[in-house]
């Protein structure tokens, strides 16, 4: 073999141990970050939640409404309490409304915590005003 050639050889032998290396420092830092990632997720398993893992909720209609506290109507028909504290956040239509906006019939969407007491402590309060009922015409003669 002339010098050509085994510089030839040579350059390309260095080239694949330079790439080889870099592909395993490439899966080691990848498989690093990766385990990384892991511990993250499980120190915070709800880092990423909006909505931490002990709340609840549930949508249904307004039965009454009594000071702070609200009787809602479930999907499955079973009434359910609700207590609004000052915290409490009710919106309708995309807007920040008050508590008195809150009527019999109205369709809630409600995301809380349970109390001691069993009843659904709100933090946030979606709300959808019963339709009006639209007069009807008296017919004339």
């Amino acid at each position: 073999m002339n010098l050509r050639t085994r510089v030839v050889i040579a350059a390309i032998a260095t080239a694949v141990v330079v790439l080889m290396g870099g592909g395993v420092q490439a899966g080691v830092t990848l498989a690093q970050r990766q385990a990384a990632n892991r511990a993250v997720q499980v120190q915070h398993p709800v880092a990423a939640s909006p909505v931490p893992v002990a709340t609840h909720s549930l949508i249904g209609r307004i039965s009454a409404v009594e000071g702070d506290r609200l009787l809602v109507r479930d999907r499955q028909r079973h009434l359910r309490e609700v207590r609004l504290v000052g915290a409490t956040v009710i919106r309708s239509s995309g807007r920040r409304v008050d508590r008195r906006a809150l009527l019999p019939g109205d369709r809630v969407a409600v995301v809380g915590q349970p109390g001691p007491d069993r009843a659904l402590v709100a933090r946030l309060i979606s709300v959808s005003h019963a339709p009006t009922p639209t007069p009807r015409p008296i017919p004339t003669r």
